[in-house]
């Protein structure tokens, strides 16, 4: 074969399988691949302000406010967010507020192919990001004002770092480094910490299981485990107060949610592009691929534990959502189907991605209830000294109760809870009319005796004005405006 460095490529360069993890060489596929990943990811700032805040994005400006407190087991992810959108406008909207997640989220495309180029072939890692360019779960939360792409990108981050130490050869302190700069992910949320401990068990998985590792891996190893296990027990009891927070806010542990909001989440053709690649990973027994298969697997049976005890939902697991985009890209790096085959493989995998993206582009609206419609819709329409209350009364204190509102405390629209058993008893003693919006769908989360009471109320003593619907399968995202007169 003819020098790869001569001034022309030859076809002959470039093989129908990179060697997984190769610094040498040239693949334009795997460019124009990369290429393609980082202008899909564009996506993202594609109608970033159209949508109404929910309710968490709301809880983000109001809890932001509360640092000072010393209340938040976060404080940094709030305070990044918030404080990116007011050095734009000290009132910012909606597109502000997401604007720094954003960022982060296309940001973390790139990231991907680089956290898993030592682990597979350029095509393989550049496709893991073309899956995470297309997927419309992470295009929601990079048009949400939280904190969790800055989690994932934390958690790439430091998964660059640490396989560089054990498959590139640069040693113990790389791997120590990528374990610091993972945990340091859950400063924006907890479940970083989970990837921090996922990539030190995985690269013991691999230890154990594949016989041919790269030169270097075991001392590399051995020498940065000690750092990076001393590192997460020191901080396992910030970790264990943080789940004991979370164990008091939310203690009704219901671990098939948090299996059904995986599976509807990371998508259908994800999860069984990830079993096949999980398939080839077992067949093959290639270390880079073992270790991409291991570290979902611990993060998420840490998090089953977690679910028996709390409740935990699909966002906790977004972390190693890009190991499930790099585990269905694994395809590309098997020699047992043809070129043309691997290629159809992952435009299977691709399409039904991009379809849900033009979705959440439009009929959809962007998978969020449309609370500033409902809540403005409202405000057109109330009389002065009209009572308002409703679901989601934080939003409506953000959309009526003027600048910087607290919204843990709403003080324009009356809180309507389980707790507010008597509320209709109480509201027919105004004489004035009375403003509802409610979810449909959280009549189910409220108790037998106050879900017939409310209902009761709003079919004999109101009228429906108007409904907000939302066109999405599989999700009941539609609001509704009643008025007492």
């Amino acid at each position: 074969m003819q020098d790869s460095s001569a001034d022309h490529a030859l076809p002959s360069d470039f093989p129908d399988v990179e060697p997984r993890g190769g610094v040498a060489g040239k693949d334009p596929v795997a460019f124009w691949l990369l290429v393609s990943a980082l202008l899909l990811g564009l996506v993202r700032f594609v109608r970033l302000g159209d949508w109404s805040l929910w309710m968490d994005e709301a809880l983000t400006l109001t809890d932001a406010q509360r640092i000072a407190d010393g209340d938040l087991h976060n404080p940094l992810g709030y305070g990044l967010v918030v404080g990116f959108a007011k050095l734009f406008s000290d009132y910012p909207s909606e597109a502000l507020l997401r604007l720094l997640p954003a960022i982060v989220g296309w940001f973390g495309v790139p990231l991907c192919y680089w956290a898993f180029r030592p682990l597979l072939s350029r095509r393989s890692a550049a496709a893991a990001a073309v899956l995470l360019a297309l997927s419309p779960w992470a295009l929601f939360w990079s048009q949400s004002a939280r904190f969790y792409t800055l989690a994932q990108a934390a958690s790439m981050l430091g998964t660059g770092c640490f396989v560089r130490g054990l498959w590139r050869g640069h040693g113990w302190r790389w791997v120590a480094l990528g374990i610091l700069i993972a945990f340091a992910s859950a400063l924006f949320h907890i479940s970083g910490a989970l990837v921090a401990g996922g990539l030190l068990l995985s690269a013991v998985v691999v230890r154990l299981l594949v016989p041919v590792r790269p030169s270097g891996f075991d001392q590399a190893l051995l020498r940065g485990a000690v750092p990076a296990a001393l590192l997460i027990l020191c901080l396992t009891p910030w970790a264990l107060s943080w789940l004991q927070h979370h164990l008091g806010q939310k203690p009704d542990a219901d671990i098939i949610h948090f299996y059904l909001t995986v599976g509807y989440f990371f998508g259908p053709s994800l999860l069984a592009g990830s079993v096949c690649g999980a398939w080839i990973a077992a067949s093959e027994r290639e270390a880079g691929q073992i270790f991409v298969l291991s570290v979902p697997l611990v993060v998420l049976g840490l998090l089953s534990l977690v679910g028996t005890q709390a409740l935990v939902s699909a966002q906790y697991a977004y972390c190693v959502f890009p190991f499930t985009c790099a585990l269905a890209a694994a395809a590309l790096d098997t020699k047992t189907v043809t070129q043309a085959t691997r290629y159809m493989w992952l435009l299977i995998l691709a399409l039904p991605l991009a379809a849900g993206d033009m979705l959440y582009l439009t009929s959809r609206g962007g998978e969020r209830p449309r609370w500033r419609e409902a809540w403005e819709y409202v405000a057109s329409q109330r009389e002065p000294g009209d009572l308002v209350i409703g679901m989601g009364s934080e939003l409506g204190e953000h959309y009526l109760g003027g600048r910087e509102p607290d919204l843990r405390t709403p003080r324009t629209s009356f809180p309507m809870s389980s707790f507010y058993t008597n509320g209709p008893r109480l509201w027919r003693r105004h004489s004035r009319s009375v403003w509802v919006v409610v979810r449909p769908l959280w009549f189910d989360e409220l108790g037998a005796k106050e879900k017939v009471v409310i209902q009761r109320w709003l079919g004999e003593d109101c009228r429906l004005m108007r409904r907000f619907p939302v066109e999405m399968e599989g999700r009941d995202l539609d609001l509704e405006v009643w008025k007492r007169d």
